[in-house]
C-alpha cells in the first residue's frame, strides 16, 4: 500500500472545495482503483501492480482492457 490521504476536511480547507466534493473525488478515485478506503484508518494510495512486458514478434497483436468496477471488488476480495 502507498502512502496516506490527509483527511477530508484537510484536503477541502487546503484547497478550498467543499468536503462534499472531496467526498466525490474520492469516490471517483476509490472506484478507478487508485485508492483503498480503510476506515477508521484513513484513505491509502494503492501501490502500483508488477507490470510485465511482453515482446511481439511482426504481425503479432495484443489487446488488453482494464477490469470493470466489479471485477475490480472481486480482484481484491480474492
Amino acid at each position: 500500500m502507498g502512502g496516506s490521504l490527509p483527511s477530508e476536511l484537510r484536503l477541502a480547507q487546503e484547497y478550498g472545495l467543499s468536503r462534499t466534493s472531496v467526498r466525490q473525488v474520492v469516490a471517483l478515485l476509490r472506484s478507478e482503483g487508485l485508492v483503498i478506503v480503510e476506515p477508521p484508518r484513513g484513505t491509502f494510495v494503492r501501490a502500483t501492480e508488477p507490470t510485465e512486458t511482453v515482446t511481439l514478434l511482426k504481425g503479432d497483436t495484443a489487446t488488453a482492457r482494464m477490469p470493470a468496477p466489479a471485477e475490480r471488488r472481486e480482484l481484491e476480495d480474492g
